[in-house]
């Protein structure tokens, strides 16, 4: 499968391995006892990674809490845009990242994801 991802192959001293890694993906890594079987793990492991993103009809959703002022803001309401538009996990994550929500109020929001359209170029 081509792709446009960079890869590295490395020695690791601990390991006393080769480990493949990937730039786009790096939390993922793949040992091995020669250069060219931890480049094919590691090439492996992306796609196998990338497949699973791609999937179809595959709803995922995160339960999360919004300031309405960054809700007005998200929908176009507010011109005063405030740096960036968060979404935090917890109401009381909210009220402490952001005080006005006490006079502003919170929302519980739902976001989600159904499916990837494009990864990477």
């Amino acid at each position: 499968m081509p792709d446009s991802f960079t890869y590295h192959v490395a020695w690791s001293e601990e390991d006393q391995k080769f480990v493949g890694t990937c730039d786009g993906f790096p939390f993922l890594s793949h040992l091995s006892s020669s250069p060219e079987a931890a480049l094919r793990g590691i090439r492996a492991s992306v796609a196998d990674v990338v497949a699973k993103m791609r999937q179809k009809d595959r709803t995922r959703s995160r339960r999360g809490f919004m300031c309405m002022a960054d809700f007005a803001h998200e929908l176009g309401v507010r011109m005063d845009p405030p740096q960036g538009v968060p979404v935090f996990p917890s109401e009381h994550d909210c009220l402490a990242l952001r005080p006005c929500s006490r006079s502003c109020g919170i929302l519980e929001v739902e976001v989600r994801v159904r499916r990837v359209v494009s990864f990477g170029d």
